[in-house]
């Protein structure tokens, strides 16, 4: 395992709330999902378990605030070219605003790949693991009535008019 899976198997441990462990490593939360069922991953959240110390919690904040704090003012000196170019009437090159934008639309969640995902589902299987599941049968018991009971149309009865 690698030390970002160290980092997040300790932030686990200590309890961090999923948004809070998404916010701080930049995992996506089916990455996330995906970790927590693999058995080794769990495993090493058991180690960490109970030896997780508040200062592990108070060095995460830390880092979230000066990546916080980084990231602003990246994003206010990207600012800052952009009011420049615009004042100057200066065109920014395009394979730049594409770049920018590109990664600014990923992180709001307008992804330029989209996944599909296509399922077969048996509706009878189904059905019948709902059946079993809830302790009932799935077969119709019935009893076939005899033809010479059945009432044809026209025939009422059997009364002759």
């Amino acid at each position: 395992m690698r030390e970002t899976h160290h980092r997040l198997a300790r932030m686990v441990a200590a309890g961090f709330r999923t948004e809070e462990i998404l916010q701080l490593t930049g995992y996506s939360y089916n990455r996330l999902l995906q970790l927590r069922k693999d058995p080794a991953f769990c495993e090493l959240v058991a180690a960490y378990r109970g030896k997780v110390d508040e200062a592990f919690v108070r060095s995460q904040d830390e880092v979230q605030e000066t990546a916080s704090e980084l990231i602003r003012r990246s994003l206010r000196q990207v600012e800052q070219h952009y009011d420049e170019a615009d004042e100057s009437g200066e065109l920014i090159p395009l394979k730049t605003l594409v770049a920018v934008g590109a990664d600014l639309m990923d992180r709001f969640g307008y992804s330029k790949k989209v996944v599909q995902r296509n399922e077969n589902l048996d509706f009878a299987a189904m059905m019948e693991q709902i059946a079993r599941a809830s302790g009932r049968s799935n077969v119709i018991d019935a009893q076939a009535i005899p033809t010479s009971r059945l009432v044809t149309s026209g025939d009422e009865g059997g009364r002759d008019e």
